[in-house]
């Protein structure tokens, strides 16, 4: 009877590992004689353990765009995955709710009887991208509003203080949230 399940090493390798019936799971010099080989799954990998290859953190909003950046000196542009929430999506310190990375931008613009227009322009959002050394999330809020006709420059019409979580995986990708 042979060995027919492996969990561990087999030759350089691990994994589990499952022959075909009759062969030996544990001839590594036999890539054919395996119905099942974890190597194999398409999966996404996290690149390595612990901080910064995994981790969350807030970002707070003022007048300008502020940003996380975390560091992974993997040396390629990585496949990353982040989400984020308001401080009102948690409960008991855990998220109820996430969203995907996405920015808002809108614009009004209010035509007046005697000709003359105003301008607002709100955007928000979080986005977040990789490149061969960092990971950047920027928080998008503090929603700024520029009106245009009054000169009154920019103002906070919904501050807000993000909450994300990130996970950097093996895979090389486009830097792109997944």
């Amino acid at each position: 009877m042979s060995n027919r399940v492996l969990l561990g090493a087999r030759g350089s390798d691990y994994g589990l590992f499952v022959s075909k019936p009759g062969e030996d799971v544990a001839d590594a010099t036999d890539s054919t004689n395996l119905s099942f080989d974890s190597r194999a799954l398409g999966t996404y990998i996290v690149a390595g353990e612990g901080t910064p290859l995994k981790g969350e953190g807030t970002i707070t909003s003022s007048n300008s765009y502020n940003t996380a950046v975390i560091s992974h000196s993997l040396g390629y542009i990585p496949t990353i995955a982040v989400r984020w929430c308001y401080a009102s999506d948690i409960s008991s310190g855990v998220a109820v709710r996430m969203y995907n990375c996405s920015e808002v931008l809108c614009t009004k613009i209010t035509y007046f009887w005697n000709y003359s227009t105003e301008q607002d322009l709100a955007v928000g959002g979080v986005t977040a991208y990789a490149d061969t050394s960092n990971l950047t999330i920027i928080n998008h809020f503090p929603a700024l509003e520029i009106d245009h006709s009054s000169g009154s420059g920019q103002s906070d019409v919904n501050a807000e203080t993000i909450y994300y979580a990130y996970i950097i995986f093996q895979i090389p990708g486009t830097g792109a949230s997944v």
